[in-house]
């Protein structure tokens, strides 16, 4: 399927699936623990996807809310690939916000100079700022995922180890089961651990949890 010339979806045996936008592979983490060069670099990618879409965002005859839609199904997943295990900073969620709202404006042809607020132009798209629930939800669906495996399991193994010794001076790192502590509110993480055995309640669980611009289908 094409759009002005440019290819969304291409015919692979019989089956309608998305054309590839970016071929890069997701980096992996320093040898510190840091994500900031990953998240950077999916970051980039969505800016390829987004560029290669340019017909698309400038066609007046394309309806914002049509765009707004290939935005949500083919760039966004592009930047938030791999996002089960980021461990995001103040700075790298001001980076993916500033992302996600730079795409708006091009969308809606507002230009900085313009001085329109932010405020306005989500209220021209009618969204939220919801990039960061969907890599929260990301991490739930993950997480729900490796608690079911067997014990034996590497990821499993990992996510649930602990590392032997004393830890240096200075500020513990935050690592994944931290993060996950911190956006989900009061559970613990034994309850999580335990609710996520059961995967039609895990699922609902995650439901609650998300925002309701996300359950929006026009939602970013």
């Amino acid at each position: 399927m094409e759009i002005k010339r440019e290819v969304i979806f291409t015919l692979d045996s019989r089956k309608l699936v998305p054309a590839r936008i970016d071929s890069d592979e997701p980096r992996k983490p320093e040898a510190d623990g840091k994500m900031e060069r990953a998240i950077q670099d999916r970051i980039s990618s969505g800016q390829k996807a987004f560029v290669r879409l340019r017909r698309i965002w400038k066609d007046r005859n394309i309806s914002i809310k049509l765009k707004i839609r290939l935005l949500r199904a083919i760039v966004i997943p592009t930047v938030i690939y791999g996002a089960e295990c980021w461990i995001l900073k103040k700075r790298e969620e001001k980076q993916l916000l500033a992302f996600k709202m730079k795409s708006l404006r091009r969308i809606c042809g507002v230009r900085w100079e313009d001085r329109i607020t932010n405020e306005r132009v989500r209220q021209m798209t009618g969204i939220e700022d919801t990039i960061l629930i969907r890599v929260e939800d990301n991490q739930r669906r993950w997480f729900g995922y490796i608690q079911r495996m067997e014990q034996d399991r590497w990821p499993k193994i990992v996510l649930q180890g602990r590392v032997a010794g004393n830890r240096p001076r200075g500020r513990p790192s935050d690592s994944l089961v931290k993060t996950f502590r911190k956006a989900n509110g009061d559970e613990t993480f034994q309850q999580l651990a335990q609710m996520a055995l059961d995967k039609t309640l895990w699922r609902e669980w995650r439901y609650q949890m998300q925002d309701p611009t996300w359950r929006n289908p026009d939602g970013i």
